[in-house]
């Protein structure tokens, strides 16, 4: 969390000084350099920016750190947040447990294989009266396809040496009692997983 509120902090106080710089490049006729500064400062913003939709910042500060992580194994996480996740039944606990432990596993597979071009895609999106937490990336099934997707739900298995394997059945049973729902399929060689977290209606008691 510090780390993120810093990051968004820095992003504000510098803005002055990016003004002034772009100014004197302005002012000394170097537009080729100008243009170059421009796409920098275009690029940093928009990969914060990315997190900035979600209201609370607990959250945006765990997918934060997520990318933080997958960066670490050269893993890059794809952020697609078109919802701020701001009515949904789950508290801000209940919600970083969904996501973080979808991200960990995501990152836990695709940091053992050679080619991670395909990185990790998250979508937190609403449809209808849910909101959809969808996780995809590319997968190494070590046994039949469907013997793998029928296993993975189990409690403690795990493909992961030292992982307990209890991250998907735990969100299962979080998700439960609020009437959401969590599943997953196959696409050729990348796995989705989305959970369906209900979004509290106007007036409704939680």
């Amino acid at each position: 969390m510090q780390s993120y509120m810093s990051v968004i902090r820095s992003q504000r106080h510098d803005y002055n000084f990016h003004v002034q710089a772009l100014a004197g490049l302005i002012h000394e006729g170097n537009m080729e350099e100008c243009q170059k500064y421009v796409d920098n400062l275009v690029r940093d913003s928009a990969a914060m920016n990315t997190y900035l939709p979600v209201k609370d910042p607990a959250i945006g500060a765990l997918i934060f750190s997520f990318r933080t992580m997958a960066m670490e194994y050269g893993i890059e996480l794809h952020p697609d947040i078109q919802y701020d996740m701001s009515s949904v039944v789950t508290n801000v606990y209940e919600t970083n447990k969904v996501i973080g432990n979808l991200l960990q596993n995501a990152i836990d597979e695709v940091r053992t294989h050679k080619d991670k071009s395909f990185g990790i895609h998250l979508f937190i999106l609403k449809r209808g009266e849910n909101c959809v937490v969808h996780v995809a990336n590319k997968v190494i099934p070590k046994n039949d396809p469907n013997t793998f997707m029928d296993e993975i739900y189990h409690p403690g298995h795990s493909t992961k040496e030292g992982h307990e394997g209890i991250g998907l059945n735990s969100i299962q049973n979080l998700l439960r009692p609020h009437r959401g729902v969590l599943y997953s399929r196959m696409e050729g060689d990348v796995i989705h997983f989305i959970a369906k977290i209900p979004i509290e209606m106007q007036g409704e008691q939680a």
